[in-house]
């Protein structure tokens, strides 16, 4: 064979591809984008999937959101499980009561704790909970037992003043005080 004519073998092998081709073009392809199928079907699946990235984009910032206020839930636990322990805790007990009394100048003279049995109120829903009753006997100023009874009952633990008794001391501006704080455990 001469080259000449495998050369025009190889034009003529090129246009039957392009016309195969256009061919395939016209009668398969085209079609598909054109009428009920095509490019409305096309448009139409790209706005759902658009509709579906939206809502999942949603859905990820709404978990987002709740697992922002789990972590907030477990801050408000653990402060709960500090104001409401699950025993005694006679020493932290003590250490705030000495804690309070010298943040505001208070001395305190003695500290003495009684264990009440623990109470229930018959739910099934709501645990028993103890009664740790500890009687100070403190002085100091006016202004100072005031201050020292406000931070005992604001204080984390769960602390109530169930009786107070206040007396002059015999010193100028000095009063003693006897205090029985109720504080509660699980």
């Amino acid at each position: 064979m001469a080259s000449s004519f495998k050369r025009f073998l190889s034009i003529l092998g090129g246009i039957a591809l392009l016309v195969a081709a256009v061919f395939v073009f016209t009668n398969f392809i085209r079609p598909e984008f054109e009428g009920e199928n095509g490019v409305k079907q096309l448009r139409a699946d790209r706005d759902a999937a658009a509709v579906v990235l939206s809502r999942a984009a949603a859905q990820v910032e709404a978990f987002a959101n709740l697992a922002r206020q789990y972590e907030d839930s477990f801050q408000y636990k653990d402060d709960l499980d500090r104001s409401l322990p699950p025993d005694e805790e006679i020493p932290e007990v003590l250490a705030q009561i000495h804690g309070l009394s010298a943040a505001n100048q208070v001395t305190v003279a003695s500290v003495s704790f009684q264990h009440p049995p623990m109470q229930s109120n018959g739910n099934s829903l709501v645990s028993a909970y103890g009664v740790l009753r500890a009687t100070v006997r403190a002085e100091g100023s006016y202004e100072n037992l005031k201050a020292f009874i406000r931070d005992i009952e604001n204080n984390m633990r769960l602390m109530d003043v169930s009786s107070m008794n206040v007396s002059a001391s015999g010193r100028a501006n000095i009063y003693s005080l006897q205090l029985i704080i109720n504080t509660y455990y699980e």
